[in-house]
């Protein structure tokens, strides 16, 4: 059986309303709501297929700017991913950004 790098981590949130505006009875603050949401579309194309090569091990962080304590906008966007060996060149998908 193969194993992780151990690399998890571990972050911690409240409830409150800041979500609420982007879905109906969430109450997480807005960057664990964005961070969850990449993070479940990732997984959508992982099992459809659609992004061939992701493994299940992703990690996500949004940074939000707050102005007056509102969130305005996302300053920075993380993701990571773990990914198959390395396809040929021309399998990669219209998806996939490699850099």
């Amino acid at each position: 059986m193969r194993r992780g790098a151990g690399d998890q981590g571990m972050m911690f949130g409240f409830a409150c309303t800041e979500s609420e505006v982007y879905e109906k009875g969430s109450f997480m603050p807005a960057p664990i709501y964005f961070a969850h949401k990449i993070l479940k579309v990732l997984s959508e194309k992982r099992r459809s297929g659609a992004l061939f090569d992701l493994q299940p091990d992703a990690k996500s962080q949004v940074t939000v700017k707050y102005v007056d304590g509102k969130p305005v906008g996302c300053t920075k966007v993380v993701v990571s991913t773990s990914t198959m060996p390395r396809p040929a060149r021309q399998e990669y998908s219209p998806g996939m950004v490699r850099r």
